[in-house]
């Protein structure tokens, strides 16, 4: 007999079990200026928050404990380029 539809997925959660839920993710990116207007350069791309320069760490903590995560984290640096006070740079956060 072959168990269809919701019930059938609960079941074979309940066999395969879950140890731990995905990680939650955000990309944040950082510098001068968030938006582009004239000589500004602005980030360019898609991003989950924007922070200034210098305060990347401090915004993925707070991501992270708002995501219900520790507060830990793993940071990838995606990019960077040149513009304005800092430069700009986007990082991928992954809450541990």
């Amino acid at each position: 007999m072959m168990i269809k539809g919701l019930a059938g997925a609960i079941l074979v959660l309940s066999v395969l079990g879950t140890t731990e839920l995905a990680a939650q993710t955000f990309t944040i990116c950082e510098g001068e200026y968030e938006v582009p207007r004239g000589k500004r350069v602005g980030c360019r791309g898609a991003y989950d928050s924007y922070v200034y320069c210098g305060e990347t760490k401090k915004r993925a903590k707070k991501l992270c404990e708002e995501a219900g995560a520790s507060g830990s984290f793993t940071a990838v640096r995606l990019n960077t380029y040149g513009g304005n006070k800092c430069g700009y740079g986007f990082t991928r956060i992954t809450c541990n």
